[in-house]
Formats: C-alpha cells, structure tokens, sequence
C-alpha cells in the first residue's frame, strides 16, 4: 500500500471550503410603518441629519424619536407626504 506524502504548503483546498474573511457588510432599512411613520434602521447620522431637514423644510414633520441602543429612529410625518407632488 503507497501512502501520498505532500508538504503542507502544496495543499490548495477548493475555494468553497475556504473560510471567508471579508467583513461583514453594513445594512440599513428605511420602511414605511403605518400612514405617517418613517422608520430608518442602521442609518448614519448624516442620512438621519438630511432627512430631519428636509422634512422641515417641507412641513411635513411632527416627530422624531430614536433608539440609539437598537440603531432605530422614526419620523412622525404630518400625513402621507409620499403622495403629494410638492416633494
């Protein structure tokens, strides 16, 4: 019986079995929740900053809460905002 002698740094393993090292890639959600409620998750400040300003602008804000444990943070609109042809 032959045994297969190889040096440890010939063993190439298939790509597949390869242990991924890339970091994991950042998200984040913007969903509507019911009629006047924007919920942005994982945003970054600036996004959150540029929002809160235009929707003063616009007046269509009421509200803003945040959850900065969780990464959530919500504007209450005046009303459907998304409807209207002015924005």
């Amino acid at each position: 019986m032959s045994t297969l002698l190889t040096s440890p740094s010939a063993f190439a393993p298939r790509k597949e079995f390869l242990i991924n090292q890339n970091t994991p890639h950042q998200f984040a959600f913007l969903t509507f929740n019911g009629a006047e409620t924007l919920r942005l998750s994982n945003s970054s400040p600036n996004v959150i900053a540029t929002l809160r300003t235009l929707f003063q602008q616009h007046l269509v804000y009421k509200s803003y809460r945040e959850d900065p444990e969780m990464g959530v943070s919500e504007f209450i609109t005046a009303d459907r905002w998304w409807n209207s042809k002015s924005i």
